[in-house]
């Protein structure tokens, strides 16, 4: 591929993202297909008419979502898109952006709130027999795990994912194990009883998978709406 017609992407302070953002349209335009290869650095360089360091910034930026992969004989060269890797992307890189603000966490257990309550239903319609055996064996972890606060969270961060799996909507999935992944302790710090707020925890849990288990999809999210509201979000300490 040469004579690339790309715009200039306008300056800016970080404009390896604006070359990223320039480098994904030419991918849609030139409708890519994977397999096929990009330009080298220094022709993408020259069409840009930035420095070969910006492109290569760039060029991770793609590489980070999944739409390009980069090997030292190849170059750069397009992958099949993987839209789970994509979101969670997205939704790190937004969180990261809203981090300085007052009150990100609680804007991030909101949102985790709302996606898996809805993903609960989808999974309770969509769920295949191994999705429903994924979502019982974290079930058990997460019962052997009751007496261990550490443990818990990972059998409650594991959890999630299988409901989110079993949802079987990659973009939902995506954006729950990115939102998944940046609350540090699963979920808030436990009031009062932690070892408590573990076993309530727990009982919504069997309530969700047994909804999954049984294909009903009204349950599931009714049930894991009220184990997030009576624990403030928060099963774990």
């Amino acid at each position: 591929m040469t004579d690339l017609e790309m715009p200039r992407p306008a300056a800016a302070s970080n404009l390896y993202v604006e070359v990223s953002h320039s480098l994904r349209g030419l991918i849609v335009e030139r409708k890519m297909k994977p397999g096929d290869r990009l330009p080298s650095e220094r022709v993408l360089a020259q069409q840009l008419q930035v420095g070969r360091p910006v492109v290569r910034d760039a060029l991770r930026i793609l590489e980070t979502l999944g739409l390009i992969g980069v090997s030292p004989r190849q170059g750069s060269y397009v992958k099949q898109p993987d839209l789970g890797a994509c979101m969670e992307a997205v939704v790190d890189s937004v969180a990261r952006a809203q981090a300085a603000d007052t009150g990100w966490q609680d804007n991030l257990l909101e949102a985790r709130l709302i996606l898996e309550a809805q993903e609960t239903a989808l999974a309770a319609r969509r769920a295949t027999a191994e999705d429903r055996q994924a979502v019982q064996a974290t079930l058990r972890r997460l019962h052997e795990a009751q007496d261990d606060a550490g443990a818990f969270r990972e059998a409650e961060r594991d959890f999630a994912r299988a409901v989110a799996r079993a949802a079987h909507n990659p973009i939902l999935a995506g954006l729950a194990n990115g939102l998944v992944g940046l609350c540090p302790n699963g979920s808030a710090e436990a009031p009062g009883d932690a070892a408590a707020a573990r076993r309530e925890a727990l009982g919504h849990y069997e309530k969700v998978a047994a909804a999954i288990a049984g294909g009903n999809g009204a349950a599931a999210p009714e049930a894991f709406v009220l184990h997030r509201q009576r624990n403030g979000h928060a099963t774990a300490a």
